[in-house]
């Protein structure tokens, strides 16, 4: 019972933040002083279980972080609820909380990340991994692998608020980060099992074998179809079938005797390392998405501060031009618009971009610093390519009306591969088009005017996302 008032919680928050199209704490303090002060009066909860009465508190107070002040207050309660009360899913809540902030705390809760916040996320990922989270280990491994696979060319600069020289442990740590991956795989975590393919397939920290590489993607992928229960939209179905893709690819890949050998594999993988979360990594993934959905919202509501509306109608030729400035090209398949997004043509078209007049970002940001913020520079572009390419779609198709948008970035992932990862998606229709004035469009705009707007929340984790110095 205890369990299904946990979801029943932080799915009911979860949805709220979803919702709101403003999270700065003015907004949102009376209705989160007002829910809160219902949980903090629950008395009959404190007495019975004082761990999840502070762990409630603590997540209920999320929203409402913006200063140093209101980070403390929040950790402080998860702090009591893990330490003195024993409720194992706060220290990973904390551990979330504090790689967040070591990572972008600027932007998430308005207060610088320090060195110290790593090694406090480590510790405290560390505790919730003794208690048994997969999603912990994960992380932890996720931490260590820090992307020691790329290029310098393509490794993020300056991507975070802590930069990597200024860690409070060697990062990248191969032996660490395989480790807690290995960890996390065999305890069923479907994310670390993916992961751990990617690096046998190419060879990274561990000899590249093939067979492996198969093994644990489809583990990865078969943990996925039966122990994930969230609702299933069009990001989620769009990875999910990535991930079917690179299995498949890899299966084809085999010689027979490989597949022979696989096969025999698989069964002892499926025996052993084929397990459903338990009820710590159940909680423990509502908390994160609580968390991540809360930072996005919080990306989205300063867009506004790096991009900015065009003043005047544009002519065909130079809104065409815009789109090449954007690194974007489009294609209508019957009723579906395709937009791709080439990052490595975002960055190269920075400096023009930046002399058109404000129509794509806004004076106020440097080239240095959107080339070092590539997924940050990229999402800007894409939805305002997007605006300027709808109105053209509807111009060329006059009978055109219901569509459905799908906007892809193309980029080379942390493993060194050329992929294209749904950046969002929305729906579009010929009224809903007439009524919006083009000129004064902002890409912030995008997710309250367009209907059923998604975005990936991957490509946040991915890759730290930072909108002012």
């Amino acid at each position: 019972m205890k369990k299904l008032l946990l979801f029943i919680f932080i799915g009911w928050m979860s949805a709220s933040v979803a919702d709101s199209s403003e999270n700065t704490p003015a907004q949102n303090t009376k209705w989160d002083y007002e829910t809160c002060q219902k949980y903090k009066d629950d008395q009959k909860l404190f007495k019975e279980d004082a761990g999840f009465y502070d762990f409630r508190l603590g997540t209920c107070q999320l929203i409402t972080i913006h200063d140093s002040n209101s980070f403390h207050d929040v950790i402080e309660k998860f702090s009591k609820s893990a330490s003195v009360n024993n409720y194992p899913m706060s220290y990973f809540a904390l551990g979330l909380l504090f790689e967040e902030k070591y990572k972008l705390g600027s932007i998430y809760y308005g207060i610088k990340g320090t060195p110290l916040d790593l090694s406090e996320a480590i510790k405290n990922y560390e505790k919730a991994a003794q208690y048994g989270s997969s999603l912990a280990e994960n992380a932890l491994g996720e931490i260590y692998l820090n992307e020691i696979n790329l290029s310098k060319k393509n490794q993020t600069k300056n991507s975070g608020d802590v930069k990597n020289e200024n860690a409070p442990t060697q990062l990248p740590d191969i032996n660490k980060a395989l480790y807690w991956l290995t960890l996390a795989a065999k305890h069923g975590n479907s994310a670390a099992q993916g992961t751990l393919s990617d690096l046998y397939r190419q060879g990274i920290g561990v000899p590249q074998d093939y067979i492996l590489a198969y093994v644990w993607e489809n583990l990865s992928v078969a943990s996925w179809v039966r122990f994930n229960k969230q609702p299933q939209d069009e990001m989620s179905v769009a990875y999910f079938k990535g991930a079917q893709e690179e299995r498949d690819q890899l299966y084809k890949n085999l010689t027979p005797d490989q597949k022979n050998e696989a096969t025999k594999l698989i069964k002892e993988y499926q025996k052993n390392y084929f397990i459903a979360p338990n009820q710590i990594d159940s909680a423990c993934t509502a908390i994160r998405t609580a968390v991540l959905s809360i930072n996005i919202q919080k990306i989205l509501n300063k867009l506004p501060d790096i991009e900015k509306k065009a003043n005047k109608e544009l002519s065909l030729a130079a809104t065409k031009e815009l789109i090449k400035l954007c690194g974007a090209n489009y294609k209508l398949d019957g009723n579906i618009l395709i937009v791709n997004i080439d990052k490595d043509n975002v960055v190269n078209s920075i400096p023009l971009a930046l002399k058109a007049k404000d129509v794509i970002y806004s004076k106020n940001v440097t080239q240095q610093d959107l080339e070092s913020h590539p997924v940050t520079a990229s999402l800007v572009a894409a939805l305002k390519a997007t605006s300027f390419i709808l109105p053209l779609i509807y111009n060329d198709y006059p009978k055109l009306d219901n569509i459905h948008v799908e906007v892809y970035l193309n980029h080379t992932d942390v493993y060194g591969n050329e992929v294209k990862d749904l950046f969002f998606s929305f729906n579009m229709d010929k009224a809903l088009k007439n009524k919006i004035n083009w000129n004064n469009f902002q890409a912030a705009d995008s997710s309250k005017v367009f209907t059923n707007f998604q975005f990936s929340n991957s490509l946040w984790i991915r890759e730290p996302i930072k909108l002012e110095q």
